[in-house]
């Protein structure tokens, strides 16, 4: 901004603006909510990108305008192309808001009020701090980046425009139907290798994997519960037996039922102990001390008590291992936890059959079931996006016309279908974060073309310097956005990359429509 405007007082009012805008989110955000995510804060970060276009667009009719600058005139030229910007993208906001996601949530209130405190500072408070007309403005790279701008209209006018749209879609049909989707959690989450490989190490140490599948089992009382375990983990054990898992950690190999406790000391009665003798002696040779070996075979001889999990659970043995039990749960009843020990990807099907015809158990992976509500999410996004380029069509037909809104509807409806073709051709897949983005293409890019409409000709017929509106708000779009692409964090890379694609193709096409070249029809010179 320093060197496109050649004032520190424009770029420190550009700062206050969007300081504000971030300020009063945050202060709303925290209110609301009582805590700050971090998906919201980094998004945050890039806000400002598209807040410091309202502000630009008063700064290049405050330096247009020179001589003649007064805040009244200024503020009628960029009122009705900054509401119109504003409403589209509080719409696209307002989406991610009714995703019911409920850090998409955070973001859409962050964004919604801080867009909306950015574009009351320009419209009310920016304008009483540039009473005073500009000395001097930046003319010849005004001058320069609307020269820049005609020319590139004047490629994509009349017949030239329709057939780039026709090439765009032609060139974009192989690309749509090599689109696939993947809505793995996995793939939006990076971890660092050598913290996952210590962790596995440690978890291999003390012999609990704790993944995201396990098997949850319920029952009226205790006893039921640990009788269906065993019956889990009898059909477990047979995928032990062919590899396919190397061990199932569930609480019936410390506690059995009482009925699998009864029917094996009727085994050691009948196996075992129907000689003492013998069972002294072998005690015995197995190192074990006379008076421990006698008070083995009497304890033995005792009315036998079944052990119960409340008394396991006492032993220090049972530290480790205390997460398989749950207790009582707080609708009635009790439950338990099962954990396959080294369960893989081509297991899982086996492991999910596993609980067929056993009742009380499920088969639960955190993991796929996050997966399915993304896949969910994904599919309405998509509908949702057609939703609302329906409604932002009827949004701009209100104000210009049916034949205008179509015109200002198509560049942003083509950068999207090239958006989409672009990860097919590279072999992208879809998920709900790629959509997310596109929604706001659509908002965020429709502006392009309606900055450009409305900042052609003023009211007294004198220059805007379109073409510096267009670059500086693209260059600040794609500045913010951008760098969400470059974070570590695959679902915000994604969000960024898409956004980051979209605006520009939003722009370059954002020329076509105009049935005149940009600023050609500015014949007069204002200043």
């Amino acid at each position: 901004m320093l060197l496109a405007f050649r004032s520190a007082k424009l770029v420190a009012l550009g700062y206050l603006s969007t300081a504000i805008g971030v300020l009063c989110a945050l202060a709303v955000r925290l209110a609301v909510f009582g805590e700050l995510h971090l998906l919201t804060l980094i998004f945050g970060a890039s806000l400002i990108g598209e807040a410091v276009d309202y502000s630009i667009q008063l700064f290049v009719a405050h330096l247009a305008m020179g001589s003649k600058w007064e805040t009244r005139r200024g503020l009628s030229r960029v009122r009705a192309g900054l509401t119109v910007a504003l409403g589209t993208s509080l719409f696209g906001y307002a989406i991610l808001a009714a995703m019911l996601f409920p850090a998409l949530a955070q973001i859409a209130i962050f964004a919604i009020v801080g867009l909306g405190s950015a574009y009351a500072s320009v419209l009310w408070l920016l304008p009483e701090l540039l009473r005073q007309p500009a000395r001097r403005a930046p003319k010849r790279l005004f001058e320069s980046a609307t020269f820049v701008l005609d020319r590139w209209r004047a490629a994509l006018a009349g017949r030239r425009g329709a057939i780039v749209a026709a090439t765009v879609v032609v060139v974009s049909v192989p690309g749509w139907l090599r689109l696939a989707s993947d809505d793995d959690i996995h793939l939006l989450v990076k971890r660092d290798a050598s913290l996952t490989a210590q962790e596995r190490v440690i978890r291999e140490a003390i012999g609990f994997e704790g993944g995201s599948q396990f098997f949850l089992v319920r029952g009226e009382d205790q006893e039921t519960v640990l009788t269906r375990t065993e019956a889990l983990v009898a059909r477990l054990d047979k995928l032990v037996e062919q590899g396919d898992l190397r061990s199932v950690q569930a609480l019936t190999r410390f506690v059995p039922s009482a009925q699998t406790q009864a029917r094996d000391r009727k085994l050691l009665d009948a196996r075992l102990f129907s000689d003492d003798k013998a069972v002294f002696n072998a005690l015995v040779a197995s190192h074990f001390r006379d008076d421990v070996a006698r008070a083995y075979i009497a304890a033995h001889l005792e009315p036998h008590v079944p052990l119960r999990i409340e008394t396991w659970l006492r032993l220090p043995m049972a530290e480790p291992y205390r997460q398989l039990w749950m207790g009582r749960l707080p609708e009635g009843g009790y439950a338990a936890i099962a954990f396959p020990i080294g369960a893989g990807e081509r297991v899982l099907p086996a492991l999910s059959a596993a609980v067929k015809g056993l009742p009380g158990v499920a088969f639960v992976d955190k993991a796929a079931s996050v997966s399915s509500v993304f896949g969910k999410y994904r599919r309405s996004a998509g509908l949702w996006l057609v939703a609302a380029l329906g409604v932002m069509l009827v949004s701009l037909a209100w104000r210009y016309g049916m034949k205008p809104a179509c015109a200002l509807a198509a560049p942003v409806t083509l950068s999207i279908g090239a958006t989409l073709a672009l990860f097919g051709y590279v072999g992208i897949p879809l998920n709900l974060f790629h959509w997310l983005a596109l929604m706001l293409v659509l908002c965020v890019g429709s502006n392009y073309a309606v900055f450009l409409r409305e900042g052609m000709v003023s009211d007294d017929g004198s220059r805007t310097w379109p073409g510096a509106i267009w670059a500086g708000v693209l260059l600040s779009a794609l500045l913010s956005f951008g760098s969400l692409s470059l974070t570590s964090m695959p679902a915000l890379q994604s969000f960024g990359m898409t956004l980051s694609v979209g605006i520009a193709l939003s722009a370059l096409l954002s020329p076509i429509g105009f049935e005149t070249p940009v600023s050609g029809a500015l014949a007069q010179e204002g200043c």
